[in-house]
C-alpha cells in the first residue's frame, strides 16, 4: 500500500505538507492540495485509523452489552448509542447475552482483554453484579441502562417505571375493570425496575398477588400459558415489555377473544395497533448514555430517569360514532396534505367519519373560503390566517374548552399559526420555516476552502448575511469560476408572484430598517429598500437560469446536484430524500436563512365557523394534528408541531434538518409585514403584488424604482378598500 512518503515523492513535495492535505489540516494552497489528493487517490492510499488511535494512546471502543437485538427495544437502543459513536469517531463492540449469565461472565471478560474505555450493559447479573468491579480496576467507566445497579458508586439510566404504571392505571381505572379481571406479567423481579413497575401496579389498582405472573426465562417460561389457563376470564393483561405481549397475543389470538393488552413498547413512528401502549424512546436512551459516559460526564446519583422520555397511545378508548357524517377538506396539494390522504382510513374507522379532500390552487383557496360554505375544514397558510380567521374560521375553544391542552404536545410555536386577539382559530399542522440547505461535502471540500480563501480572502463559511451569501453564489457559479464543481450558487425561486417575494422579504427584512406610517403600512420608498431590491435583481446571475413552477421543482434542480445552496420552506425538503432520481448522492446540510429573518410557511387546520359539522371537524383537526399519527405523517414526508417527531432518531436520521427546523420558528416572521394590523391588509395579497412588481423588474418592464411606487399604491388600494369594508 501506498504511504505518505510515496505521495510526497510522486507530487514533488514535502512529507509534511502530504500529512497536512491528507489530515485536512495546515496553511497549503490549493493547488497542491489539488494535486496531492489527486495522487493519493490514484495510488489507493487509505488512512490508517488503527495506528492514528494508538499514537494518541485511546482505544476509543464503546462495549455494549445486550439481551438481545430482535427485540425492538434493544435495537432502538443500540441505535441511538451507534449513531453517536459515529458522530463521534468511537467504534462500538456489541455483546449479545440472551440472558444468560455465563455468556455476559465470559463478556466483561472479553471487553477487559480489548482495552474498551467505556461499557453500556443492560445486565442480566441482577442482583449478583460482583464482576463488574473488575471494570473499575481497569478504568472501565460503566452506565447500567434499563436495569438499575445495586453496586456502590455505580450509575444507571432508566425510565421512571412507576410513572408508567400509574399513566397505565389511569386509562384502566376508566374501564371499571374488577380486580380479578386483570392480571400482570412481568419479567424476573431480580430486575429492580420490574419491581418497582409491577409494586406500583398492585397499589394502584388493588391487584392481588395470584394475578402477578412472572417470567424469569424468557421463552424458556411458562407465564403466559398459565395466564392463558387461568379459570380467570382476564379482560385486561398489562405487560412490561412488547415480546410479552407478542406471546399472549399469540397464545389467545386462536382461540378466545384477545383481551386489552396494555405494554410498553420502544417508540416508532407507527405504534403495534393492537395494544395500547406506553412508548419509551429506547433509541435516545442509548444517544444519552453514550455522550454522558464518553464525554467524562458521569451520572451523579444511582438511578437517573430520561426525562420526556415516553407517550402514551391507547387504543381502546371509547369512540363516539357519527351517523352519516362527510367532512370536506379545503386544501392546497402540499406534501403534509398528500400525506394526510394516506391516513385517512384510519380516521373512518376510529370515528365512522368520511372526510374528502378537495384541493385547489393557493389562489382559489381564499375565495372558496369566502364565497362558498360548502366546506368543513380547510389547510390555511400563516400568511392568510390573521386575516382570515376572525370573519370565516370557528373559534375552537367555542366547540371543545379544553382545545388548549393539546398544545402541552407541541413545540414552542409563533401565535401566527393558531392565535387571533387571544382565541385559538386553528390548530398546526404542516408547519414549515424557510431553511437554507446547501452541499455539505462542498463546504467540507479543502480545495474549495483554499480556492474560496484565497479568491475572497477569508474562510468558506455559513454565510449569516446575504452578503456573505452572495460572495459564496458568486464563488460557485461557472460564470465567475470555470472551474467550479457545480454550475450555479444557489436556485432560482418559482416563477408564481407569491413565491419570488418569499425570496425577497428575509433580504428586506434583515438589510434594510422598515418604516411604517401612521396608518401602520410599510414604507418601500426609501434608499435601503431600493438598494436591496437591487441587490435582489444582481442576485440572479448567480442562479439556477431554468424557471421553475414550484418548490417540489426547487428541490429536485438542487438534487441534480447542480446548485451548491437553495433556500426552501422546510416541509418541502423531504423531496430531498424521497425523490429516488437524483442523480447523484449529495450530502446536504441545513442552517438558518442569511441574515435569520426566515419567513414561515406551512399551514394550519382551521373549521368553517358557518359549518353544521363542527364537533366532527374539531374531532378530525385534533386527530390530524396530534401525536397519534405526526410520526407517520412526518415519514410520508410531512412536517409536524408534535413534540414526539423530534425525539425519534429513526425520523432524525432521514430528516436530520429537523433539529435545525425546530430552533429556526423562534426567527420565523409572515403576518405583520406589510401591516402592523394583520386583519387590514392580507399578507398573501401583499406578497403577491410585490412579486408582480419584481417580475417585471426581472424583465426590465419596469426600474426598481418604479417597481416600488407602484408597489406602494397598490398597497394604499388595498388598505382603503379593506378600511371601506370595516
Amino acid at each position: 500500500m501506498a504511504t505518505i512518503k510515496d505521495i510526497a515523492e510522486a507530487a514533488g513535495v514535502s512529507h509534511g505538507t502530504v500529512s497536512n492535505v491528507l489530515n485536512k489540516r495546515g496553511n497549503v494552497s490549493y493547488a497542491k492540495i489539488k494535486l496531492v489528493e489527486e495522487i493519493a487517490s490514484q495510488m489507493g492510499y487509505v488512512i490508517n485509523e488503527k495506528a492514528s488511535s494508538l499514537r494518541e494512546g485511546k482505544t476509543k471502543i464503546l462495549a455494549v452489552i445486550l439481551p438481545n437485538i430482535s427485540e425492538a427495544k434493544y435495537a432502538d437502543l443500540y441505535s441511538g448509542i451507534n449513531a453517536f459513536a459515529e458522530e463521534n469517531n468511537y467504534k462500538v463492540r456489541l455483546f449479545l447475552t440472551n440472558e444468560m449469565l455465563y455468556i455476559e461472565r465470559a463478556a466483561l471478560k472479553k471487553i477487559i482483554s480489548l482495552r474498551a474505555e467505556w461499557l453500556l450493559a443492560v445486565t442480566s447479573l441482577n442482583p449478583d453484579l460482583s464482576l463488574y468491579g473488575d471494570l473499575e480496576k481497569n478504568n472501565i467507566s460503566t452506565i447500567f441502562l434499563e436495569r438499575s445497579s445495586n453496586l456502590p458508586n455505580s450509575c444507571s439510566l432508566s425510565f421512571d417505571f412507576a410513572d408508567i404504571a400509574r399513566n397505565f392505571a389511569k386509562y384502566i381505572k376508566l374501564k371499571r375493570f374488577s380486580d380479578p379481571e386483570i392480571a400482570v406479567i412481568t419479567e424476573s423481579s431480580d430486575i429492580p425496575e420490574q419491581k418497582i413497575y409491577c409494586q406500583a401496579l398492585k397499589e394502584e389498582l388493588n391487584i392481588s398477588e395470584s394475578n402477578i405472573y412472572e417470567n424469569k426465562q424468557g421463552n424458556l417460561s411458562s407465564a403466559c400459558y398459565e395466564i392463558f389457563n387461568s379459570p380467570i376470564n382476564y379482560k385486561a393483561i398489562i405487560t412490561s415489555s412488547e415480546f410479552l405481549a407478542d406471546k399472549i397475543r399469540d397464545i389467545y389470538v386462536a382461540t378466545k377473544n384477545i383481551p386489552e393488552i396494555y405494554t410498553i413498547s420502544s417508540l416508532r413512528p407507527c405504534q403495534n395497533p393492537y395494544y395500547n401502549c406506553a412508548c419509551l424512546n429506547y433509541c435516545k436512551l442509548g444517544y444519552v448514555a453514550a455522550s454522558k459516559i464518553t464525554g467524562g460526564s458521569l451520572l451523579s446519583s444511582n438511578v437517573n430517569y430520561l426525562e420526556s422520555s415516553y407517550y402514551n397511545y391507547m387504543q381502546s378508548a371509547t369512540i363516539v360514532q357519527h351517523e352519516s357524517t362527510k367532512l370536506q377538506l379545503i386544501a392546497h396539494s402540499t406534501p403534509g396534505v398528500r400525506a394526510l390522504g394516506h391516513l385517512l382510513p384510519k380516521f373512518k374507522q376510529k370515528y365512522n367519519i368520511d372526510v374528502e379532500i378537495n384541493l385547489l390552487s393557493a389562489k382559489d383557496i381564499r375565495k372558496y373560503i369566502i364565497e362558498k360554505n360548502a366546506w368543513d375544514i380547510c389547510r390555511v397558510d400563516p400568511s392568510e390566517f390573521s386575516y382570515l380567521a376572525p370573519k370565516y374560521f370557528a373559534c375552537l375553544t367555542e366547540i371543545e374548552a379544553c382545545c388548549s391542552k393539546r398544545f402541552a404536545d407541541y413545540i414552542d410555536l409563533p401565535e401566527a399559526y393558531y392565535n387571533v386577539s387571544g382565541s385559538i382559530y386553528g390548530l398546526p399542522f404542516d408547519i414549515a420555516v424557510q431553511m437554507l440547505f446547501f452541499q455539505s461535502d462542498l463546504f467540507a471540500d479543502m480545495r474549495e476552502q483554499r480556492a474560496f480563501l484565497e479568491t475572497t480572502g477569508h474562510p468558506l463559511q455559513i454565510p449569516k448575511n446575504f452578503s456573505e451569501f452572495t460572495e459564496i453564489c458568486r464563488f460557485f457559479s461557472h460564470k465567475e469560476r470555470a472551474h467550479s464543481p457545480v454550475k450555479f450558487g444557489t436556485t432560482l425561486s418559482p416563477k408564481q408572484e407569491s413565491s419570488i417575494t418569499t425570496y425577497f422579504l428575509p433580504r428586506l427584512l434583515s438589510d434594510c430598517n422598515l418604516n411604517y406610517d401612521a396608518r401602520g403600512l410599510l414604507n418601500l420608498q426609501n434608499t435601503d429598500v431600493l438598494k436591496c431590491l437591487k441587490d435582489f435583481i444582481a442576485f440572479d446571475a448567480y442562479s439556477g437560469n431554468e424557471s421553475v413552477q414550484n418548490w417540489s421543482e426547487i428541490t429536485e434542480n438542487f438534487m441534480q446536484g447542480q446548485t451548491a445552496t437553495t433556500i426552501v420552506f422546510s416541509n418541502h425538503a423531504s423531496n430531498f430524500i424521497r425523490k429516488a432520481q437524483s442523480k447523484i448522492n449529495l450530502e446536504i446540510a441545513a442552517a438558518t436563512i442569511p441574515g435569520a429573518k426566515p419567513l414561515l410557511g406551512g399551514g394550519s387546520l382551521a373549521i368553517n365557523r358557518f359549518s353544521s359539522n363542527k364537533a366532527a371537524a374539531y374531532k378530525f383537526i385534533d386527530w390530524a394534528c396530534s401525536p397519534s399519527i405526526a410520526s407517520e405523517l412526518v415519514e410520508l414526508g410531512s412536517s409536524s408541531a408534535c413534540k414526539i417527531v423530534y425525539e425519534q432518531r429513526e425520523i432524525l436520521d432521514c430528516y436530520p434538518w429537523l433539529i435545525y427546523m425546530r430552533n429556526n420558528f423562534k426567527l420565523g416572521i409572515r403576518p405583520t409585514i406589510a401591516c402592523k394590523k394583520p386583519q387590514m391588509i392580507s399578507e398573501a395579497d401583499f406578497e403577491t403584488i410585490l412579486g408582480s412588481h419584481l417580475m417585471r423588474v426581472k424583465k426590465l418592464q419596469e426600474t426598481p424604482e418604479e417597481a416600488l411606487k407602484l408597489t406602494q399604491l397598490d398597497l394604499q388600494d388595498l388598505y382603503l378598500k379593506s378600511f371601506n369594508r370595516q
